[in-house]
């Protein structure tokens, strides 16, 4: 491995089993994404109670992530420090789900031609925004227009 390189590194974990908190059933861990589970780290290093994410929240000193719009709801998580030799690639990395290049956005409009597309602020970055819902319009749609006279030149 290069020089530089840790051998180690972090991954958090949320406990994916329908009922999170029974132990009758064995315990089945859900990593969370690289770009949640770097913004969780970065909480968790900067020694900050909670992490946000877009829908959920994590509170390190219970260890649970709690559903923003529903308290009630939580789960289980768990941090593990694993060594980079003994980890195969993520099988995520390699594989996806094939775009058919005459339809690339097929999936927005099988909803009867309504997508709903967002952006969250993602916290600690300087260039944030959030865009509304906004409706796709179908194939055919058509924008009207009309003609606006220039004002006279002085």
């Amino acid at each position: 491995m290069a020089s530089g390189v840790p051998n180690t590194c972090v991954r958090w974990m949320w406990k994916a089993n329908s009922d999170p908190f029974s132990d009758s059933e064995p315990a089945t861990w859900e990593l969370y994404s690289d770009v949640e589970n770097i913004i969780i780290e970065d909480a968790f290093q900067a020694g900050q109670s909670h992490a946000v994410l877009d829908t959920y929240s994590i509170n390190f000193k219970r260890g649970i992530q709690i559903l923003n719009y529903d308290g009630k709801k939580q789960r289980p998580i768990k941090r593990e420090i694993i060594n980079r030799a003994d980890q195969p690639p993520r099988k995520e990395r390699f594989t996806f789900t094939p775009i058919d290049p005459d339809r690339p956005f097929a999936g927005l409009y099988e909803t009867g031609g309504i997508a709903k597309i967002s952006c969250r602020p993602v916290p600690c970055t300087a260039f944030t925004r959030i865009i509304p819902y906004r409706t796709v319009p179908p194939d055919n749609f058509s924008i009207p227009y009309r003609t606006v006279p220039l004002p006279p030149r002085v």
